[in-house]
């Protein structure tokens, strides 16, 4: 903080999860932003810090600790519905991964879906038909072309079935209790921030 002319200086609009080593003062300061609390979830969160009620801002940002790089570390997707954001690039292929989306899939994150127990419907006169929607984004783009989905069903890496693949939205059909593998890429263009989007329908 430059405050030549001595007229004193504040913070504000400090994120909850965010703390400053001061947030006050007369002169020029050195001040520290350091995260108080672990982000735990696999969600980014963000915040802007003010200086002087806005004159001067800081956009802040921490990722999640949550990083499904491997099949066995797979995140759990929950609710009938989601979207989120996450980097890949630190992600690696393992040595018994599948060829993801054609052999276009590279740097893979890894994820579960299975239907809520709560959307499955019972009836006795004709049996629900369920639809996932999945979509994919990268670095803010759904048809880049650099992002890629596939979805597999089995229990050990190197055994995996592919029920489909998608290069930015597909549908499928997918069934009550059954365990859905799904792999988030990007392609040739490298690395980036990849969204995934999904919802579940019934009919």
């Amino acid at each position: 903080v430059l405050d030549p002319s001595n007229e004193g200086w504040s913070i504000s609009n400090l994120p909850d999860w965010l703390s400053a080593s001061e947030t006050s003062g007369v002169g020029d300061a050195t001040i520290t932003l350091s995260a108080a609390t672990e982000n735990a979830g696999i969600l980014s969160r963000s915040g802007t810090v003010d200086l002087n009620d806005g004159a001067f801002s800081i956009a802040v940002s921490q990722e999640g600790d949550i990083f499904p790089d491997n099949f066995a570390d797979s995140y759990a997707l929950t609710g009938n519905s989601g979207s989120f954001t996450i980097s890949n690039v630190n992600a690696t292929l393992e040595s018994e991964e599948p060829s993801h989306a054609n052999g276009q899939g590279q740097n893979s994150l890894w994820f579960t879906f299975t239907i809520p127990e709560s959307s499955v419907v019972s009836e006795e006169e004709y049996t629900p038909y369920y639809e996932l929607y999945i979509s994919t984004t990268w670095d803010g783009q759904q048809y880049s072309g650099n992002s890629f989905f596939s979805v597999y069903t089995g229990d050990d890496l190197s055994m995996l079935s592919e029920i489909t693949w998608g290069g930015s939205e597909n549908y499928l059909g997918i069934s009550p209790g059954q365990v859905y593998h799904i792999a988030i890429t990007s392609g040739t263009s490298g690395t980036g921030v990849l969204g995934l989007n999904y919802q579940v329908n019934s009919y």
